[in-house]
């Protein structure tokens, strides 16, 4: 349960960081999603240990969305776009918010390019994969397969 807490208090920095581009856009609808990460990987550092089974997702009234991988240490990797089609599939990156963690200051946002999808799996276990690159050409790369649902006297398992 802290630990829960501890990355909701980082996710509201990380929110109250780049309120000032989306602060018309009001408060984003925003879903906390149970599952596995299965990649996190930003320039050669791989930190896909630090990942946690918690993904967020958030979406303003002016299209703004993101994805929210929750790391360990309260520290939090968001890739986030304008879903200027309203497709519930998926997004282009234009910026990455990077939050070392609550104690350690303002989080950093990156303009980056890129998409953000959401792969439909079996059994409702639906993968996001995001992936692209910074204005400087470091690459990024991250996926979390969400929770499906067991199919009828099934036992549901992350592997």
């Amino acid at each position: 349960m802290t630990c829960r807490w501890v990355w909701l208090v980082a996710f509201a920095v990380t929110v109250l960081g780049v309120a000032a581009d989306v602060e018309a856009a009001g408060q984003p609808d925003f879903n906390a999603l149970e599952g596995t990460c299965l990649r996190v990987e930003l320039g050669g550092d791989d930190l896909t240990a630090s990942c946690l089974a918690t993904i967020g997702r958030s979406a303003y009234s002016d299209g703004r969305v993101g994805f929210y991988f929750m790391l360990t240490g309260s520290r939090i990797l968001t890739f986030s776009g304008v879903d200027r089609s309203n497709r519930a599939q998926g997004f282009d990156i234009d910026r990455v918010v990077i939050n070392a963690g609550a104690a350690n200051g303002s989080p950093n946002v990156l303009a980056a390019s890129g998409h953000c999808a959401v792969r439909n799996g079996p059994r409702g276990a639906d993968t996001i994969q995001c992936s692209g690159q910074f204005s400087k050409g470091t690459r990024f790369s991250a996926a979390f397969r969400l929770k499906g649902k067991p199919k009828k006297g099934e036992v549901q398992s992350d592997n």
